[in-house]
C-alpha cells in the first residue's frame, strides 16, 4: 500500500476513537456523544492534523515521538477548544465561555481524556500511516 493510500486511511479511522470515547463515557447521551466526539475528533485532526502533516513530512519528522507529542499538545488545546465551542452554543457569552472553559471541573478533563487521546490518535495516525517508512519522504540532511 503506498503512502498515500495509508495517510487517506488513517486521516480516516484515527480521528475514530474519540467519538468511541464519548460514546463509552456517556452511554446515556448516545447519539449526542458520539456527535460531539466525532466534532472534535474529525475538528481536531482538520485543525491540527492536516497542516502538521504536511509540516512534519517537509522537515523530515517523522518518529513515532513527534506524532505523539504534537497529539498529545493538540488534545489538550482540542479540549479546551470544544469547552469554549459548547459555551458559546449553549448562549453563553464569550467572556463566560473562556472562564467555564478554564474552571477547575472541565480543566481537570485536559489532560485526561483530553490530551491523552488526542497523543492516541496520533499514535493511531502515525502506526497506519507509517511515515517513517515512506521512501520519497524528504530529508533536508
Amino acid at each position: 500500500m503506498k503512502i498515500g493510500e495509508r495517510t487517506g486511511l488513517a486521516f480516516f479511522f484515527a480521528p475514530l476513537i474519540v467519538p468511541l470515547y464519548a460514546l463509552w463515557l456517556g452511554p446515556s447521551g448516545g447519539a449526542l456523544s458520539l456527535i460531539f466526539g466525532a466534532v472534535a475528533g474529525y475538528g481536531g485532526m482538520l485543525v491540527f492534523g492536516v497542516p502538521t502533516w504536511f509540516i512534519v513530512r517537509l522537515r523530515g519528522w517523522t518518529a513515532l515521538w513527534t506524532a505523539v507529542g504534537f497529539g498529545l499538545v493538540y488534545g489538550l488545546v482540542t479540549w479546551f477548544l470544544m469547552g469554549i465551542l459548547l459555551s458559546l452554543s449553549l448562549g453563553e457569552g464569550i467572556a463566560l465561555a473562556v472562564t467555564l472553559a478554564f474552571e477547575t471541573p472541565y480543566r481537570n478533563g485536559a489532560l485526561w481524556p483530553g490530551s491523552a487521546l488526542g497523543g492516541l490518535v496520533a499514535l493511531i495516525f502515525w502506526l497506519i500511516a507509517r511515515p517513517d517508512r515512506d521512501p520519497a519522504r524528504y530529508n533536508p540532511n
